[in-house]
């Protein structure tokens, strides 16, 4: 029910909606926005205003269910041909994994869902494009580096799970192909690995596996 221009106001004045039922049904709304060509609505409305309300504890935690499924339908879908949509579904994704962080909300099947999710879609990226001056990002090693990031933090994820999510990561640190990593990629990868390592839940064999594995891909 909202406008391209109502967005965009929305999004100078802060995403404040004092109506706990309309901002919650936007944000559900908004979902659909993720694939869209202009970056002021997918990156400046969708995930900023979303994130806003996540961040805030704004929304219900029906409405973070509901995104929770809708995203993971996104993230597996291959339908949008200008690549927009499984990067910014894998970065809303991470504002939602962060919620469970913050109040350890999901069950145990959810948290090891969103990893085999996480570990799925990170590797799965063969589009390396990072930023246009026209299309804005699309950026789907960072994004899925992002989610990687907030899963090792969760307290809730095990070694099992960090290895298999720091296996993830490896397979984009040097793939095969040509290869720009000029947005920031690394810096994004390797904060997911250092803040697995200090989890300190991880044998050092593993580490010194792991590490001799990316010396020499």
């Amino acid at each position: 029910g909202y406008s391209e221009g109502q967005l965009l106001e929305l999004a100078l004045g802060g995403f404040v909606i004092d109506d706990a039922t309309q901002r919650n049904a936007l944000a559900l709304g908004l979902m659909a926005c993720l694939s869209d060509p202009n970056p002021a609505i997918r990156d400046g409305v969708a995930f900023e205003g979303t994130s806003t309300w996540l961040r805030g504890k704004s929304l219900a935690s029906e409405t973070i269910q509901a995104l929770y499924a809708n995203l993971l339908v996104q993230i597996a879908s291959t339908a949008d041909a200008n690549g927009f949509q499984q990067p910014f579904a894998a970065l809303v994704l991470a504002e939602v994994a962060r919620t469970d962080r913050i109040d350890n909300t999901f069950t145990p099947a959810m948290r090891n869902e969103l990893v085999e999710v996480a570990a799925n879609y990170l590797p799965s990226v063969r589009d390396y494009r990072g930023f246009s001056e026209t299309e804005g990002w699309r950026h789907g090693v960072a994004h899925g580096s992002d989610l990687v990031l907030q899963l090792v933090l969760n307290s809730n994820i095990d070694a099992v799970q960090i290895k298999r999510l720091m296996n993830a990561v490896a397979a984009q640190i040097a793939p095969q192909g040509e290869v720009f990593y000029i947005y920031g990629e690394p810096g994004r990868l390797a904060r997911a690995v250092f803040y697995a390592w200090a989890r300190a839940t991880v044998a050092p064999a593993f580490w010194q596996t792991w590490f001799a594995n990316i010396e020499n891909p």
